[in-house]
């Protein structure tokens, strides 16, 4: 009978204990989903402001920063183009983006990070007074969007991803697609 009065008395002090350790716990895990959250969000945010970094270079055509930005071995892809692989290369494809459109600016709509890409939508445009490849220049503007993917590692571009509609730049400069000629005429 003594048993059993000891057992019931200490049975409220045994559930409390559990309680509280199973709330422990609960609130410990929770802070340590909370940190790393926050250092997500944090790594999620320096890559963010890396690619926007990375634009205002192309508009303001600063060399000095594409090696603090990206990595001496990039790669871009360029939808129809081949690709610039190597930092002086992509130094050389800024600068010529440079030549021809001067007045080139970039206006982000969309951004996002998932896992170590950044994918983002942005409008360019710029007046064409260089030579585009072997056309020659139009002084015409072009208005484009543009979807990029930049692959970011130990905080610096090694690979991008540049998608856009180039028959709509091409018509934006004043010229047309000419069909084939009917093979069988």
């Amino acid at each position: 009978m003594k048993t059993q009065n000891l057992f019931k008395s200490k049975l409220p002090f045994a559930l409390i204990f559990v309680f509280a350790f199973f709330l422990f716990n609960s609130c410990k895990q929770q802070a340590t989903v909370d940190a790393i959250d926050e250092e997500q969000k944090a790594k999620e945010e320096l890559m963010i402001e890396l690619c926007y970094t990375c634009i205002n270079i192309w508009v303001s055509g600063n060399m000095s920063l594409v090696d603090e930005v990206y990595s001496p071995e990039i790669v871009r892809h360029v939808a129809g183009y081949e690709d610039v692989v190597g930092i002086e290369a992509y130094k050389e494809e800024m600068k010529s983006l440079h030549t021809i459109f001067p007045d080139m600016s970039y206006s982000i709509d969309e951004i996002f990070v998932k896992d170590d890409k950044v994918y983002y939508k942005y409008i360019f445009s710029g007046t064409n007074t260089g030579p585009y490849g072997d056309l020659p220049p139009t002084g015409k503007k072009v208005k484009v969007v543009v979807m990029e993917i930049d692959r970011i590692i130990d905080g610096k571009i090694v690979e991008e991803w540049i998608f856009y509609n180039q028959l709509e730049v091409m018509t934006q400069l004043g010229f047309t697609l000419t069909p084939p000629e009917d093979p069988g005429k």
